[in-house]
């Protein structure tokens, strides 16, 4: 049983950097979570329906057997890909790594691997060459095979998740499905893929792509770490040593997948940890009420339903917090069959070509719904509306004869929605004062903690309180009055007294003073757009009028209702769009930046999602 690594021959001499195969490059920021998203949705959309069990699928780490699979092969092309490289530094760095991982495989003959199998399922078919799951899974690019309609995935870019996990950029695959009908016997298949850059190895120019296999026959021999006796799909990924990726893994799977767990669909078990529906609840302790909320109300009983022409049947669970707990507390949790949920901000269903959101009355109580969409197997407009990075839903999406319909059928969905959740969340009281400062008129539902709090910037803690002033009344209107002042153009007769020769005084502008001690916490809403579509629940700001000068260093920590904080590591920082230096998950070296009088903004970007939390930023 021998195994080489091919690489297709490129007699045109293109060239493939680092970047051809995009969706690799699309997966880079969030590498665990998203694995653990595109690896789920696949599961679970090739759940065996004749079988009653639960998809199970497994997470482990295993030291993996590089005797058969043709290391010296990988090595040269790692090694003919950084010559390739050389205008790079940065892809030239990451396959620098990669080689010095294979050269310690060498040594030791086995290399760390994090490998992710399912159970309960049908496995990636072969049996109709190109037109079934296997070809699109290994030898296919911008192609998704799905078993039905209305499976999850439909951009074909979600396998390329993987390959963003290990400096390697290989990965290993395989699958054991039922040989005919009657399950007597099984077909197994194994193959490697490495995605790299196009490169030369004497003096024969190769693509960036080579898959392992066979060098000979097709006998389909599969290696003895990656073979399956039930049906299912293994996918293995040399190199993979990222710290902390049990809880990000967990962290991830309870976020999105929460209603599959509650609802019996779906089973995982993390290294030695399983989460199932009896066990959820103690893992989502530590996490934020939010999550905690989400699954309680999975639990409960369906408070609405209805039929959606192009999209199925819609069911509603809700929890309202009548005892006005948490009032800003407002959560849209919209999840597909397959039990992921795809968003959880009513306000990214983009149903017009203005791109304007959906929204729910300011008025509303503290409520978490989740809204069950089910197509029963048909082919259902939802699908179509989603995007490739299962965040939204938009008519952008999906084909422009269908557009419309789409948009359609998105605004009856939202309007459902909305209807329902105000006749339960709906205060029959006037907001008070406080409501008044905190929200617009009308709040969109994509946000948790409120749209701004005041607040005071200490010398150690930035301490989250209550508003620091009412908004500005609008344009034209005078405080305290309903009535539109109208401003006219002076006439000719008109001049100032004190003004000869009628030249009108000069407003003199005043200054608004340096006040380090005022400060506000924005959510994601108020962040940039370009840093919100690439930060997600992720992000924060920070913005505050200009002090004379900042701390050197920055922290930002995360309160409990305990009282107890818990640091925030950082993974991207700006100060009014300036991009600021992040050593260890902190901000560094903030001394430096001159300032000028006005309004300083920082948007942090945390490794875990904290938007839904109560932050301080701290100075050393």
């Amino acid at each position: 049983m021998k195994f080489a690594w091919k690489f297709g021959l490129n007699d045109m001499e293109e060239g493939e950097g680092p970047n051809y195969a995009a969706g690799v490059a699309q997966f880079s920021k969030d590498r665990t979570g998203s694995l653990v998203r595109e690896f789920l949705q696949n599961s679970i959309d090739a759940h065996d329906s004749s079988d009653s069990k639960p998809v199970k699928v497994t997470f482990d780490l295993m030291d993996l057997d590089v005797e058969h699979l043709d290391m010296i092969g990988l090595e040269n092309a790692l090694r003919a890909s950084i010559e390739s490289s050389d205008n790079d530094d940065r892809h030239r760095s990451q396959f620098r790594r990669g080689l010095k991982t294979l050269k310690d495989a060498k040594k030791s003959g086995r290399i760390v691997t994090l490998v992710v199998t399912d159970a309960n399922t049908t496995g990636a078919s072969d049996a109709n060459g190109k037109q079934d799951k296997w070809h699109s899974l290994v030898k296919s690019v911008g192609i998704g095979r799905k078993d039905s309609l209305d499976s999850g995935g439909s951009f074909g870019l979600g396998k390329h998740a993987a390959f963003a996990s290990t400096d390697l950029r290989t990965v290993f695959y395989s699958t054991a499905y039922p040989a005919n009908s009657s399950k007597s016997g099984l077909e197994r298949r194994f193959s490697g893929k490495a995605i790299l850059v196009s490169h030369e190895i004497d003096k024969r120019s190769f693509r960036s792509t080579g898959w392992l296999e066979q060098e000979s026959g097709r006998s389909h021999a599969v290696p003895d770490d990656f073979r399956l006796n039930s049906p299912g799909t293994r996918i293995a990924i040399p190199g993979f040593q990222k710290k902390g990726w049990e809880e990000e893994t967990r962290e991830t799977l309870i976020a999105q997948f929460f209603h599959a767990i509650v609802q019996e669909n779906l089973v995982v078990r993390i290294r030695n940890k399983t989460v199932d529906a009896g066990s959820i609840d103690q893992f989502a302790s530590d996490m934020d009420d939010k999550a905690k909320k989400m699954i309680f109300v999975s639990r409960s009983e369906v408070a609405a339903s209805t039929t959606i022409e192009g999209i199925g049947d819609v069911n509603l669970r809700i929890q309202v917090d009548h005892d006005r707990i948490d009032p800003q507390l407002k959560v849209v949790a919209i999840v597909r069959d397959a039990g992921m949920m795809i968003t959880d901000r009513l306000g990214s269903m983009k149903v017009t070509q203005s791109q304007r959101m959906i929204r729910v009355n300011r008025r509303c109580l503290g409520f978490v719904a989740v809204v069950e969409c089910l197509t029963h197997g048909s082919k259902s407009l939802l699908r179509e509306a989603e995007g490739p990075s299962h965040d939204e839903f938009s008519s952008d999406h999906s084909d422009e004869s269908e557009r419309e319909e789409v948009r359609i059928a998105l605004r009856k969905l939202g309007k459902w929605v909305v209807e329902e959740i105000e006749k339960r969340a709906m205060s029959t009281q006037t907001a008070d004062s406080k409501n008044a400062t905190e929200v617009s008129p009308m709040l969109p539902l994509e946000t948790i903690g409120g749209a701004a709090h005041g607040g005071k910037l200490t010398e150690r803690t930035f301490e989250v309180s209550e508003p620091a002033q009412s908004p500005r009344p609008p344009r034209g209107l005078q405080p305290g009055s309903s009535r539109r002042v109208r401003r006219t153009r002076a006439g000719p007769g008109d001049e100032p007294p004190d003004q000869p020769g009628g030249k009108k005084r000069k407003k003199s502008r005043t200054r608004r003073p340096r006040q380090p001690e005022e400060a506000f916490f924005n959510d994601v809403r108020r962040l940039p757009s370009a840093l919100r579509r690439e930060w997600s629940a992720h992000s924060v700001r920070f913005s505050f009028n200009s002090p004379e000068s900042l701390p050197k260093r920055i922290r930002l920590y995360a309160v409990g209702e305990d009282g107890n904080s818990e640091q925030m590591k950082l993974e991207k920082a700006y100060i009014n769009g300036r991009s600021l230096k992040v050593r260890d998950g902190e901000i560094v070296d903030l001394g430096k930046i001159p300032l000028r009088e006005g309004r300083v903004k920082i948007d942090m970007k945390a490794t875990r999602p904290i938007a839904d939390k109560r932050v301080e930023m701290r100075s050393i």
